[in-house]
């Protein structure tokens, strides 16, 4: 079990999304297991749907883009990653 935050800097390192979980400091997860990247074609209803809500269960997360605003759920992977740069 790792802490919420940690969660939320595995994720950035592993799939270059920022999401950002709501919930006490030091609440712990499950770890992020994913060794590869999800596809880019995949939404960001989709990403969150398969290897976020089994991690955090219902607490409350968003996916943040590159300008710092709450993402679209349509929004594909690989234009939320282009965003960053």
């Amino acid at each position: 079990m790792i802490t919420v935050q940690e969660l939320e800097k595995q994720v950035w390192m592993q799939e270059k999304v920022r999401i950002v979980i709501r919930d006490r400091v030091g609440t712990t997860v499950r770890r992020y297991p994913y060794a590869r990247a999800a596809r880019e074609k995949w939404s960001i209803t989709r990403f969150l749907a398969s290897r976020m809500r089994p991690l955090v269960g219902e607490r409350e997360m968003v996916v943040i883009n590159g300008e710092g605003a709450v993402a679209n759920g349509k929004m594909s992977l690989k234009t939320l990653r282009a965003s960053y740069n």
